[in-house]
C-alpha cells in the first residue's frame, strides 16, 4: 500500500462520525496510556515508515490511535505526507489533508499538551502558544502551505504581536529566543509599526543590517507604493537622513517629503520645493495654498523676510469659489504666524464663532459683539428679550425636528457665545445670570417645554473649563421654577464629573446612593450639593462624611462579594474613590480598600501597593509586591482566569509597569546586575509597535524618575507619529504627533527650552492643515514656542533672538503675561534693561487701555498690575489697575494681595499690611499670604527710626 493511500484511509477515518465519537472519548490520554511507538520503535527519525504504514492500515483502535499521535505530534517530520496528500487525485483525501494543515496554522498540534481531536478547530491556539514561548510551533505554522503561510495565519498573528508584544518579547528575553522572535515579525509584518519594531530589535541586537535587509521579508508580499513608503521612515529612524529624504523625493505622497524637511528644519528646501508647486498649481487650489503655507513656514524661520511678506499677502487673498479646506489653511497658517487680524478678516466672513474664539485668545474682546450682533452697552438692557427669543426659535427648531433631536438652533448658539463673550470681559455677572435662564424650563405661548438638557449640555461644553467649573453645579441645580431639578440627567453628571479633579460618573453614583441613604428627605439639589462638595473633598453642613464614606465602603465591599460570570471575581480597581478617601483624610478606609481588592488578586491594587512601598523606601516589600504581580499574571495567562480579570492587554500593561518598579527597586538597592538586566528587557518591550503602548509606558517611567527611558521612547516615536500613514496598513490605534511631542518637550523644556519649542514647533505646523482642533489653539501653541523660545535666547544672550520671540509674542496676544514675571527680570539681569522695559511697557499700556473698555475685567487687570510690580515700574497705572481688580472682586485675596504688594513697593506699608493681614483670616493656609506678611513687617520696622 503506497503512502498517499495511508494517508488517505487515515483522513477519512478521522472525518467518520463514528470514529471521531469514539476518538473524542478516549483522546484524552492519562501519562500511562499515552502510545508508545515511538519508544517501542525508537527515534522519529529512525521510524521505519513501514511500520507506521502497517499501524495506520491496522484492524485496531489503538494502533490508528498511535499512527495519528505521531503524525501530529511530529508536525514537522510529517508534513511532506499531508503536502502530498493535498496532490491527491481523491477530492476527499485533498480536503481533509487540508483540514490537518489547518489544524497546525492554528496552532493545534495533535497529541501535544493533551489536545486531540476531541478539542477540535475550537479556536486558534497561538496566542497561547506566543505566551509560552513556542515560537518553534509558531514558525511551523507560518511555514505551513508551501513554505509561504497561510495569509489568515499571518494577521492573525501581526494582529496578536501588535496588541501583545510586551508578554511575548519578555518570554522570548527570558528564553533566549529574541532571534526566533524578529523570525516571527519578520513573516508576518504587514504595517510600518511591526516593520520599525523588527529594525529596532535588530539594531539592539547588533545584527548586520546589510544582510537582514531594512524591510521585512513580509515586504515581498507588499505593493510598490507601501514598500517605498514605509523605506522612508526606516531609513529615517536609521539616521540615514539624506537617504531619507531622497527615497522621499521619490514617491507620489509629497508629504513624506515635506515632513521630513520639517522634521530636519530644512526650511530653504522646503521653499524651493513649495515654490515648485505653486509654479505647476492654479491660484486658490489646495495643492497652491498648501504650498504658499509651506513657503510662509519656511520664510518666517529663515528670516525671508520679502518671501515672508509675500507668502502673507497671498494668503490673505482668496478666491470667490475656494473650498473650507482652503479657506482654513489660509486663516490658520497667517494666525499661527501672529498675522492675527488678517486670519480674522478671513474668518469674519465664513466663520463667525472661530472668529470669536481667535479674538478671545488673542485678546481682542472688543470686536465680539459686534460680530454677534449684540453691542455690549445693550447686554443689561436686553438680554432677556434675546435669550426669550433663542429659546422660541429652539422650540420652532425642535418642533420640525422633534423633541429628541439634540440640534442646537443658530440663536441659542449665538447666545452661548455672547456668554462666552461676557465672561472673557469680566460680565461673569450677568453672563451667569444669562446661562441660568438659558437653562431654567421654559415654556412658550404653545404647549410644552423646551428639551433643557440638550441646551444645558452644549452651552458647558462650549463655556470655558475654568468658568464651567465656577458655574456647573449651580446650572444642574436650577431645575424648574422651585429651583429643585426632578432627576439628575446623564449629561448632567458627566458635566459634574468632568468639573471636579479626579471624579467619574461611578465615583458620583456612589456618592449619591450613600448620600440618599443618609438624607432621604432632602431635595434631588441638596443631595446633588452634598455629593459634589464631598467629591471636591470638602465638608458640607449637615453631612457626617465620615458616615457618607463608610456607605461607599460597604457598597463597594458588596460589589466584591458578587459573583461576575461562572466565578467570584474583584469589582474593578476605583482609581478615583481611593483618591477620594485620601482627600478626606481617610487613610484606613484607602488602605483597606486596597487591601480588599488585592486580596482578591486585583492587579491595580497590588501595583499601587507597590508603588507605595516604593516610594517610602521600602524595597524589599516592594519587590514582594511587584513579584506577587508578575505570578498573578502568568497564573492567568495560563488559565482561563485571564479573561475575568479584565483585559489581557491591560494585563500586559501592569506587567511592564512591575518590571519598571523592579528597576527602580534594582537601582535604589544598588544591585547593578540586575538593574541591567531588567533594563535590557525593559528596552525589548518598549520596541513594540503598539505606539499607544509606548506612550503608556513612557508616562509611567516618567513618573517613577526614569527620565531618559522615558525620553529614548518619545524620540522614537516623533518621526514615527510625523510620517503620514495609511490607515489600512495600519494595525494600532495612531497616536498624534501632537500627543508625542507634548509629552516629549514637557519632559525637556526646562533643560533643553531651545530643543523643546523646535519640536513643539514641528508639531504645531502639522495641525495647518487639520480641522480638527479648536479655533483659539492656533494662538495659544504658538505662544507656548516663542516663550520656550525666549527662555533659551536669554539663557544664551542672544538678544536677536529675544526680540523676535518678544515682537511675535505681542503680535499673537498684547496683555500676554505668562513670561513676564520670570524672564523680564532675567533679560536685566543679562543686560537687555532697555528691552526688558521697553516690553514691560507696551503690555501694560495694553492693560491699562483694556482696563478702560473693560472695567469690570478683574483677572486682566490683576495680572497686569502683578506684571508691573514684579518688574517694579509703572507703580501708578499697577495701583489703578490692581483698585479696579478689587473693586470688581473684592472678596478675592488673590486680587488683594496684588494691592498690597503695589502699596507696599510704594513705600505705603502699614496699608499693605493691614491688607494682607485680612487676607489671611480668609485664607489662613495659604503660605504666600504668610511670607508677605513678614516682608510687610521687615518693612514697617526698616523704616523706623
Amino acid at each position: 500500500m503506497n503512502r498517499i493511500a495511508i494517508l488517505a484511509m487515515l483522513i477519512s477515518f478521522l472525518f467518520s462520525v463514528h470514529a471521531r465519537q469514539l476518538f473524542g472519548q478516549r483522546s484524552k490520554l492519562s501519562g500511562a496510556d499515552r502510545p508508545s511507538l515511538v519508544q517501542e520503535t525508537g527515534a522519529i527519525d529512525d521510524l521505519d515508515l513501514r511500520s507506521i504504514e502497517m499501524a495506520l492500515s491496522s484492524s485496531k483502535f489503538a494502533d490508528r490511535q498511535r499512527a495519528m499521535w505521531i503524525l501530529g505530534k511530529n508536525p514537522e517530520k510529517t508534513a511532506s505526507l499531508v503536502e502530498q496528500a493535498k496532490q491527491s487525485f481523491v477530492p476527499e483525501v485533498v480536503a481533509r489533508a487540508s483540514w490537518i494543515e489547518k489544524a497546525w496554522q492554528r496552532g493545534i498540534l495533535l497529541g501535544e499538551d493533551d489536545v486531540g481531536l476531541a478539542d477540535g478547530m475550537a479556536a486558534s491556539r497561538l496566542e497561547s502558544l506566543l505566551d509560552r514561548g513556542r515560537f518553534d510551533v509558531v514558525l511551523f505554522a507560518l511555514g505551513t502551505d508551501r513554505g509561504r503561510g497561510s495569509p489568515d495565519v499571518k494577521t492573525e498573528v501581526g494582529d496578536l504581536l501588535s496588541t501583545r508584544f510586551a508578554a511575548f518579547a519578555q518570554r522570548a528575553v527570558e528564553s533566549q529566543q529574541l532571534s526566533e522572535l524578529v523570525e516571527i515579525i519578520d513573516l508576518v509584518a504587514e504595517s510600518r509599526e511591526l516593520a520599525v519594531c523588527r529594525l529596532q530589535l535588530l539594531q539592539w541586537m547588533g545584527a548586520d543590517l546589510k544582510v537582514k535587509g531594512l524591510l521585512p521579508e513580509s515586504a515581498k508580499d507588499w505593493n510598490a507604493t507601501q514598500r517605498d513608503e514605509i523605506l522612508v521612515l526606516l531609513l529615517y529612524h536609521m539616521g540615514e537622513i539624506d537617504e531619507a529624504i531622497a527615497q522621499a523625493r521619490q514617491l507620489e505622497n509629497k508629504q513624506f517629503l515635506h515632513s521630513c524637511l520639517i522634521l530636519e528644519s530644512r526650511w530653504s528646501e522646503l521653499a524651493e520645493d513649495a515654490m515648485a508647486v505653486v509654479k505647476d498649481s492654479e491660484a486658490g487650489s489646495e495643492d497652491f495654498t498648501q504650498a504658499w503655507s509651506r513657503i510662509l513656514i519656511a520664510a518666517d524661520r529663515i528670516g525671508n523676510q520679502k518671501l515672508r511678506r509675500e507668502a502673507i499677502e497671498t494668503l490673505s487673498k482668496g478666491v470667490f469659489d475656494e473650498s473650507d479646506n482652503v479657506r482654513g489653511i489660509r486663516w490658520r497658517s497667517l494666525a499661527m504666524h501672529g498675522q492675527i487680524e488678517a486670519a480674522l478678516a478671513i474668518l469674519d466672513k465664513h466663520r463667525i464663532y472661530s472668529s470669536i474664539d481667535v479674538s478671545l485668545a488673542a485678546s481682542r474682546p472688543e470686536r465680539t459683539f459686534d460680530l454677534l450682533g449684540h453691542p455690549l452697552d445693550l447686554v443689561d438692557a436686553q438680554y432677556a428679550q434675546w435669550i426669550d427669543q433663542a429659546l422660541k426659535q429652539q422650540k420652532l427648531s425642535e418642533g420640525l425636528q422633534g423633541r429628541s433631536s439634540k440640534v442646537i438652533c443658530a440663536e441659542v448658539e449665538k447666545v452661548v457665545q455672547l456668554i462666552n463673550c461676557l465672561s472673557a470681559v469680566g460680565r461673569d455677572d450677568v453672563a451667569f445670570i444669562m446661562a441660568k435662564r438659558l437653562c431654567g424650563r421654559w415654556e412658550g405661548a404653545t404647549s410644552g417645554a423646551i428639551a433643557v438638557p440638550a441646551i444645558r449640555k452644549y452651552l458647558v461644553e462650549s463655556i470655558s473649563p475654568v468658568i464651567r467649573k465656577q458655574w456647573i453645579e449651580q446650572l444642574v441645580l436650577f431645575g424648574n421654577s422651585n429651583g429643585d431639578p426632578k432627576k439628575l440627567f446623564s449629561s448632567d453628571k458627566s458635566s459634574l464629573a468632568d468639573s471636579i479633579s479626579d471624579c467619574d460618573n461611578t465615583m458620583l453614583s456612589l456618592l449619591l446612593d450613600a448620600v440618599r441613604g443618609l438624607r432621604e428627605p432632602e431635595t434631588l439639589s441638596d443631595q446633588i450639593a452634598a455629593v459634589c462638595q464631598i467629591a471636591r473633598g470638602d465638608a458640607y453642613a449637615g453631612v457626617n462624611v465620615d458616615m457618607v464614606l463608610q456607605s461607599v465602603m460597604s457598597s463597594i465591599n458588596k460589589r466584591f462579594n458578587e459573583p461576575r460570570g461562572n466565578a467570584r471575581v474583584p469589582a474593578p480597581f476605583l482609581e478615583n474613590v481611593y483618591g477620594l478617601f485620601l482627600k478626606h483624610g481617610k487613610h484606613e478606609l484607602a488602605a483597606a480598600y486596597l487591601r480588599r481588592h488585592a486580596e482578591q488578586g486585583g492587579v491595580d491594587a497590588l501595583l499601587r501597593l507597590a508603588e507605595g512601598e516604593l516610594s517610602t523606601g521600602s524595597m524589599a516589600k516592594a519587590k514582594e509586591l511587584f513579584s506577587q504581580i508578575e505570578t498573578l499574571a502568568l497564573k492567568r495567562k495560563a488559565t482561563n482566569q485571564r479573561r475575568k480579570f479584565g483585559s489581557i492587554g491591560d494585563l500586559d500593561v501592569a506587567t511592564v509597569k512591575t518590571l519598571v518598579g523592579r528597576l527602580v527597586c534594582a537601582r535604589r538597592i544598588g544591585d547593578q546586575a540586575l538593574a541591567t538586566s531588567l533594563e535590557n528587557k525593559l528596552q525589548v518591550v518598549l520596541f513594540s509597535p503598539s505606539l499607544d503602548f509606548r506612550m503608556e509606558i513612557a508616562g509611567y517611567l516618567r513618573l517613577q524618575g526614569e527620565t531618559d527611558l522615558a525620553m529614548q521612547v518619545y524620540r522614537t516615536l516623533v518621526p514615527i507619529a510625523a510620517l503620514p500613514t495609511d490607515d489600512a496598513q495600519t494595525s494600532n490605534a495612531q497616536v498624534s504627533l501632537y500627543d508625542a511631542v507634548l509629552k516629549y518637550v514637557l519632559t525637556i523644556e526646562k533643560t533643553q527650552p531651545s530643543e523643546a519649542a523646535r519640536l513643539f514647533d514641528v508639531a504645531v505646523i502639522t495641525m495647518v492643515d487639520s480641522g480638527r482642533y479648536r479655533a483659539r489653539a492656533y494662538v495659544a501653541l504658538p505662544l507656548m514656542i516663542q516663550e520656550w523660545r525666549l527662555e533659551a535666547a536669554v539663557n544664551a544672550k542672544e538678544r536677536n533672538a529675544a526680540v523676535e520671540s518678544l515682537q511675535r509674542i505681542l503680535e499673537l496676544d498684547p496683555l500676554n503675561i505668562s513670561f513676564s514675571e520670570e524672564q523680564l527680570p532675567l533679560m536685566r539681569i543679562v543686560g537687555m534693561q532697555q528691552l526688558a522695559d521697553s516690553v514691560l511697557d507696551q503690555i501694560v499700556d495694553a492693560g491699562v487701555e483694556h482696563a478702560e473698555r473693560f472695567s469690570h475685567d478683574a483677572m486682566t487687570c490683576n495680572n497686569v498690575a502683578w506684571v508691573a510690580a514684579k518688574n517694579q515700574r509703572r507703580l501708578d497705572d499697577a495701583l489703578n489697575l490692581a483698585t479696579l481688580a478689587v473693586r470688581a472682586e473684592p472678596e478675592s485675596t488673590t486680587y488683594r494681595d496684588t494691592l498690597a504688594e503695589v502699596l507696599f513697593l510704594q513705600g505705603k506699608n502699614e496699608e499693605a499690611l493691614q491688607i494682607e493681614q485680612a487676607c489671611l483670616l480668609d485664607e489662613p493656609g495659604e503660605w504666600h499670604l504668610h511670607t508677605q506678611i513678614k516682608k510687610f513687617e521687615n518693612g514697617i520696622r526698616q523704616k523706623q527710626p
